[in-house]
């Protein structure tokens, strides 16, 4: 596996929300005082705080070391440092260990390395048929498997990170998709290729996009059946990896990854009453652990799909100020393979809609939804820690 430890980190943070200011900063009080040593330190580089660039310098050697392993990685403790926020330097590196990209046995590094190759080239391969097929108005003619499915390895650490099956696509095995889900989605798939070079982040970066836009192909083929709203979700993904990895292929490969874990194990992409189902698990303790805005938010006739399916679909990406968000991913890919699933992310949000709450009693409904769009900048430990506050407070009293 290429590491990404020598490169420059591409992250490009959105600007964050003025008009509301940091969470934290003025609603949480003493738990702020509390929790930002234990787990926000990574958050906005100290304050000036001497300590905080030791605990930083600290944890990059710590990732350092265990990424520089001889014979494998240790899961365990890759996935307890994580949990304390990963170094911007080590994120690509460990996100493909995390979501099961990369082995964490070093003998197999180069033959998967050949492999994802591989399988990212015939994907970009079979774009490119594919779309001089469509310039001739006739289908390309694939004969056998372009996606092979990849020897099932067995690692020698009992602990070690699995790879996540990848599904195959039959339009990358050269069947003709058809059918109302295709043509549409299709129309979503071209609009959003189309937009990349819009992105504030790719304009006079035309490397930076096409690294994206052959990502985005990838994802097409392997996806070509999605609907619209599956291929937002698939975006917004892809966006959040785009600032983390350094090649197209390592951003398609954890887009995959993530996707496939949202949409299986009854998690929220995975069908409208798996998405019914954690809306009304999450509304329930949202009135339990916040009425008075519960409240508020039933009297100004906030509907429920108007804010809560886009925040739980896609762990707040495209809402939240990156480097915010990237915090906030560390924790939840730390365990998402021991997990299959994400379970921290909806306390997250309570613990948010906890910190704007003051904020949003004073807006009316238009304001509310637009401030659930556009989340401000927040302290990412101290939210972390409430919601994990949270959790432990809904089981103790048995909510669920």
């Amino acid at each position: 596996m290429e590491t990404s430890a020598s490169r420059t980190s591409t992250t490009e943070a959105a600007p964050g929300r003025e008009d509301v200011g940091m969470l934290s900063s003025s609603t949480a009080g003493s738990a702020s005082t509390t929790t930002t040593a234990t787990v926000g330190s990574l958050g906005h580089g100290g304050d000036g705080d001497p300590g905080s660039n030791d605990r930083s310098n600290a944890l990059a050697r710590s990732f350092e070391e265990l990424l520089d392993a001889e014979v494998s990685v240790n899961p365990a403790k890759l996935r307890e440092a994580s949990r304390a926020g990963i170094p911007p330097l080590y994120r690509s590196p460990v996100y493909l260990y995390l979501l099961g990209v990369a082995f964490v046995d070093k003998s197999r590094e180069m033959s998967l390395e050949r492999m994802l190759e591989k399988d990212f080239e015939q994907l970009l391969a079979t774009f490119a048929r594919i779309a001089a097929s469509d310039e001739v108005g006739r289908r390309p003619s694939v004969k056998g498997r372009i996606m092979q499915p990849m020897a099932s390895l067995t690692l020698h650490d009992a602990e070690s990170i699995p790879l996540i099956a990848r599904q195959e696509s039959r339009f990358a095995n050269g069947y003709l998709c058809s059918g109302r889900n295709f043509s549409v989605g299709f129309a979503a798939w071209i609009k959003l290729y189309a937009n990349l070079r819009y992105l504030p982040r790719f304009v006079g970066n035309p490397g930076r996009r096409q690294r994206m836009e052959a990502a985005w192909q990838a994802l097409h083929v392997t996806n070509s059946e999605a609907t619209p709203d599956e291929v937002d979700s698939l975006f917004e993904l892809a966006l959040v990896f785009e600032s983390v990895h350094s090649t197209a292929r390592d951003i398609y490969f954890s887009t995959a990854s993530l996707y496939h874990l949202l949409t299986h194990h009854g998690n929220v992409l995975q069908s409208a009453q798996c998405l019914q189902k954690h809306c009304g698990t999450f509304l329930m303790l949202f009135r339990a652990t916040n009425f008075d805005l519960y409240r508020h938010f039933v009297a100004e006739g906030v509907t429920v799909v108007e804010w809560l399916p886009q925040m739980l679909k896609t762990l707040l990406a495209g809402r939240l100020h990156e480097e915010d968000l990237l915090r906030l991913w560390d924790v939840y890919l730390a365990g998402a393979l021991e997990d299959l699933s994400c379970p921290l992310h909806p306390y997250v949000c309570l613990a948010i809609l906890a910190e704007m709450t003051e904020v949003l009693l004073e807006c009316e409904k238009s304001g509310i939804i637009e401030r659930l769009r556009h989340l401000p900048r927040i302290n990412a430990g101290c939210i972390i820690q409430k919601a994990v506050s949270l959790k432990e407070s809904v089981f103790s009293k048995n909510l669920l």
